[in-house]
């Protein structure tokens, strides 16, 4: 039996990892191990009693189990489990800061072969957050909802602990 949700979090265990899924949505489980000090044994039976009390949402994404506090809808989940893969968080700032830009492009700022910014690009397509528009041999890609991602980002900046994403909300604020 599981008790009524404010008791849940009286247990210290319990409220230090449910604080670090709301500070941190999109969290995977080794993260919190590594945050925690906690077991994967303790983490496992702690959530799953979060999850089960419907204080957070699990959700698996590839390989990855991701953690979120409820109260944000499948796309905000989608951008933020994207945004806590560095390589695609430095792709979708560039998109964001260039408008429009190629593979080519995307590889020198990055110094990722353009093998790899395909795959990553290919990653964001079947997510629905960026398309492709051809312009004679150039492929420009573009977000399909900046002001989504931008709003994802400025409400959880702070989770990401990244200089990149600091200088972007810098330089968007302005």
């Amino acid at each position: 039996m599981i008790p009524e949700k404010g008791r849940l979090l009286e247990l210290e265990t319990r409220k230090k990892i449910y604080s670090l899924i709301k500070n941190r949505p999109g969290i995977y489980l080794r993260e919190l191990e590594r945050e925690t000090g906690f077991t994967i044994g303790q983490l496992t039976y702690h959530l799953s009693i979060l999850v089960k009390a419907d204080l957070v949402k699990e959700e698996t994404a590839g390989r990855f189990k991701r953690f979120y506090p409820l109260g944000l809808n499948v796309y905000e989940r989608k951008i933020l489990s994207l945004l806590r893969q560095p390589n695609l968080r430095r792709i979708i700032i560039l998109v964001l800061e260039n408008k429009r830009i190629t593979n080519k492009d995307l590889s020198k700022k990055i110094s990722l072969s353009p093998a790899t910014i395909s795959w990553h690009i290919q990653n964001l397509k079947n997510a629905n957050l960026i398309h492709n528009e051809t312009r004679g041999n150039e492929t420009y890609y573009s977000l399909v909802d900046e002001d989504e991602i931008i709003k994802v980002l400025i409400a959880y900046r702070e989770s990401f602990l990244d200089k990149i994403v600091d200088e972007f909300i810098k330089t968007w604020d302005n």
